[in-house]
């Protein structure tokens, strides 16, 4: 679902950012414009990254891809 429409960001996407170690509004809005144009997604963008923040991360499993080595690889 698109959190801000002007700048066509994700809540996906601000998730994935929170994931990756950008935890403030300011960070992601830096990064993507979010609630840079108009603000009425301020709150919202908020909320997501609060509930991001607030989720266990996810667990790293092991995978062997087709060439033999061991990579690790991120669950939805």
């Amino acid at each position: 679902m698109y959190v801000c429409v002007c700048n066509a960001v994700t809540e996906r996407a601000i998730r994935n950012l929170v994931a990756e170690g950008y935890h403030s509004l300011n960070e992601i809005q830096a990064l993507t414009g979010c609630s840079g144009t108009c603000g009425r997604c301020t709150d919202h963008a908020e909320a997501v990254i609060e509930a991001s923040l607030a989720r266990p991360p996810r667990p790293t499993l092991p995978v062997i891809d087709p060439c033999g080595s061991l990579q690790m690889l991120k669950t939805a």
